[in-house]
């Protein structure tokens, strides 16, 4: 209700913000099903000589190498800790 005298109040702005209609959210649940879709029905041609000729090459740095073991741990008489605890006893 208004004041009798006062000038009509206009309406309050209208923000919308992106995705809070729900038809926003319609459109885009059914876009992404649609991806969804045709992600999962869609099988392109697959060249399997290429990729069993991938697969099989050795490339040109040759077969892979296992990884370089770790380095020793230090010698059960290099303890750094050890030495460090007696000089507090």
């Amino acid at each position: 209700m208004s004041t009798p005298g006062a000038p009509p109040r206009a309406p309050a702005p209208r923000t919308e913000v992106r995705g809070s209609t729900p038809w926003g959210a319609a459109v885009r649940r059914q876009s992404r099903t649609k991806v969804a879709r045709q992600l999962k029905y869609f099988s392109p041609e697959t060249d399997y000589a290429a990729l069993a000729n991938e697969l099989h090459s050795e490339g040109k740095e040759g077969p892979a190498r296992p990884p370089e073991p770790p380095a020793p741990e230090e010698e059960a008489g290099d303890d750094d800790y050890a030495d460090w605890e007696s000089s507090y006893r």
